[in-house]
C-alpha cells in the first residue's frame, strides 16, 4: 500500500474542498449524513505516508479507509527510524556523544538507552508531568554479538562513579523477589544495567520458572505503574505491610534478537508486561572499528560530571538526597509543565492513538495504550537534562519523545508478529523465515539455511520451507550467474523475490 492509494480512497470518501475550506451551506446540504465532514486542516498527507488525525475527523472516515485501502494503525501513528532519533538535546545527547567518541564500535543507537536511564535515575522521584508520569524507564536494546553493547554500560558506570553517584547503579541481576524489593526499599531510585537480558526475561515469562520469578515479574509491573504513588505490597509478619512510596526503578537490558525472542510466546504479550518496555532494535551492519577513539571511557568529560551534579542538586532541593532517599514517605515531585506547542501536539498524539486503536487488532492495544505514557516519560527525562533547575517540556522535545515511543510500539508489534511463537515448530518456522528475509535480494540456498539453524533435522527444515512456500511467505527461484558457474536454487522472502528466474 502506498500513499497514492490511500489518498485516492480518501478523496473518494471526502471531497477535497472540505479540506481546503469549510463548505458553504448549500454544499453541506449535498453531503450525505453518513459522510464524514472535515474542518479546515482535517487531514493532511505527509511524505512518511502517515495520516494526521485532526480535531474533527470522523471515525467513519478511518473505518472507510481501513476497508477500501487497507489503512492500518501504523499509518496513523507517525514512527521515524531509530537512527533519526539519536540526537536528543541536553545532557542525554552530550552523554551519547561521549559514549560514541570513546567506543571502538561507535553506535548512537546503543548509546541512547543507557544515557536515558542515567538521567531518568538522577531525576528520580523529583519531577513529574501534569499527568503524574515520572522518569522510571524500562528499555531493551537489541543488537547482534560484536556490536559493542557492553561499552555504553561501562561508560555510564564510570560517569556515575566520577560524579559521586555510583550508588545509583544498582544490581545487574534480580536473583530473587525479596532481593528486588529490598533493593528498592534501600534505594528508591536506581538503575539496573543488565546484559543477556533475553535469558532473564525468558525466566520471567516462563510459568515453569517458579513462584519467585513470577513475583519478580509482578514487582516490575507494579513498580513501573506506581512511581507516582505507593506500592502497597503483600502482608508479611502479623499481617503488617511496609509500603514503598514512589519507587523509581529504571532498567536498561541488552540482548541479541534471537535470545530475546526465542522463548517468548504470543500468549504472554497481552498482560501488559512487555508493553511497559521501550524496544530499541539496532539492526544493519556492524559498526566500523575505530582504532583510536578520540576520548577515553574511563575519563568522563568535566562538563558531563557537572551536568550530573546539577541534576542531583536540583532533585535534592525537591525531595532530599536521592542516595539516601526514604521509601517510607511520599515525595511531592515538582510538576514540569508542557508549553503551548507541546500541549497542542499532545492533543494530536492522543487523537492519533485513538484512531489507531479504533482499527487495530486488540492484540496491539496494550502497546498502543502505553505509547503516550512512554512519550511523556521520555520528554520529562529529556527536559530535566536540558535544564534541571527550571525544566519545561517543549513541543520539540515532546515530538522527539513521541517519535521514539511510536518507533518502539511499531517495532515491538512488527517483531512480535514475525518472531513470537507458541510451539517449537512455530518458533522454528519463524526463525527460518527470518533467515531468508535477512538474505535480502541475494536470496539463500536451503543448505545455507540448514547451516544457520543446525538444531533442525533435514526433514523438519524441508517441511517448514514447503509450508512457507505454499503460504506465499517465500519464493523459490533459479539463480543463474552472469558468467560461468553452476545454477543454484535460492529462496527469497516474498518482498525480496526477483521478477523472474533470470533476475
Amino acid at each position: 500500500m502506498n500513499s497514492g492509494n490511500l489518498k485516492q480512497a480518501f478523496n473518494s470518501k471526502v471531497k477535497l474542498k472540505t479540506i481546503s475550506r469549510r463548505p458553504k451551506v448549500d454544499e453541506r446540504a449535498k453531503v450525505s449524513p453518513a459522510e464524514p465532514v472535515l474542518a479546515e486542516g482535517g487531514a493532511c498527507w505527509h511524505e512518511v505516508k502517515v495520516v494526521s488525525i485532526a480535531d474533527r475527523i470522523d471515525r467513519q472516515l478511518v473505518a472507510h479507509l481501513n476497508k477500501v485501502a487497507g489503512l492500518s494503525w501504523s499509518n496513523v501513528v507517525d514512527a521515524p527510524a531509530l537512527s533519526d532519533l539519536t540526537n536528543p538535546p541536553g545532557l542525554i545527547g552530550e552523554i551519547m556523544d561521549w559514549i560514541v567518541d570513546s567506543s571502538s564500535y561507535p553506535s548512537r543507537e546503543l548509546a541512547l538507552g543507557p544515557a536515558l536511564c542515567a538521567v531518568a535515575t538522577l531525576a528520580g522521584r523529583a519531577f513529574e508531568t501534569p499527568s503524574h508520569a515520572r522518569t522510571n524507564l524500562y528499555i531493551v536494546g537489541l543488537a547482534q554479538s560484536g556490536f559493542g553493547k557492553d561499552h555504553a554500560r561501562t561508560c555510564i558506570k564510570n560517569l556515575m562513579n566520577e560524579a559521586g553517584q555510583g550508588l545509583l547503579v544498582g544490581p545487574s541481576r534480580f536473583a530473587s523477589a525479596p532481593g528486588l524489593r529490598e533493593s528498592v526499599a534501600a534505594l528508591p531510585s536506581f538503575m539496573s544495567l543488565q546484559d543477556e537480558f533475553g535469558g532473564f526475561l525468558a525466566k520471567l515469562q516462563d510459568p515453569r520458572s517458579g513462584s519467585d520469578f513470577a513475583m519478580i515479574r509482578h514487582y516490575l509491573m507494579e513498580f513501573f505503574s506506581c512511581a507516582s504513588s505507593t506500592y502497597d505490597g503483600d502482608a508479611y509478619v502479623r499481617g503488617v505491610t511496609e509500603k514503598l512510596y514512589n519507587p523509581n526503578l529504571s532498567i536498561y537490558g541488552t540482548s541479541t534478537p534471537d535470545d530475546f525472542w526465542m522463548t517468548l510466546t504470543s500468549s504472554r504479550t497481552s498482560d501488559g508486561f512487555l508493553p511497559r518496555f521501550l524496544l530499541f532494535n539496532v539492526c544493519g551492519e556492524k559498526p566500523e572499528f575505530v582504532e583510536e577513539p578520540v576520548q577515553r571511557r574511563d575519563k568522563p568529560p568535566t562538563h558531563l560530571i557537572k551536568g550530573v551534579r546539577k541534576i542531583v542538586e536540583a532533585a535534592k532541593s525537591i525531595c532530599g538526597n536521592i542516595k539516601i532517599g526514604n521509601h517510607l514517605g511520599k515525595v511531592s515531585a515538582k510538576c514540569v509543565e508542557l508549553d503551548a506547542d507541546a500541549k497542542a501536539f499532545d492533543r494530536s498524539l492522543r487523537r492519533q492513538i485513538d484512531g489507531a486503536l479504533f482499527i487495530a487488532n486488540p492484540k496491539v492495544h496494550p502497546f498502543l495504550n502505553r505509547t503516550r505514557e512512554h512519550a511523556l516519560k521520555l520528554a520529562l527525562t529529556v527536559a530535566v537534562g536540558v535544564d534541571p533547575s527550571a525544566p519545561v517540556i517543549t513541543g520539540e522535545i515532546l515530538r522527539w519523545a513521541a517519535g521514539l515511543a511510536s518507533y518502539s510500539t511499531q517495532t515491538f508489534v512488527a517483531e512480535a508478529d514475525t518472531r513470537l511463537a507458541d510451539s517449537d515448530r512455530e518458533r522454528n518456522f519463524n526463525r527460518v523465515l527470518e533467515i531468508i528475509r535477512e538474505a535480502g535480494a541475494e536470496g539463500i540456498t536451503e543448505g545455507k539455511v540448514a547451516d544457520k539453524i543446525r538444531s533442525l533435522k533435514g526433514h523438519e527444515l524441508k517441511d517448514i520451507i514447503d509450508s512457507a512456500d505454499a503460504a506465499g511467505h517465500i519464493v523459490l527461484h533459479t539463480r543463474k550467474p552472469d558468467g560461468k558457474g553452476r545454477t543454484s536454487k535460492r529462496y527469497f522472502a516474498s518482498q525480496h523475490a526477483p521478477a523472474d528466474d533470470k533476475a
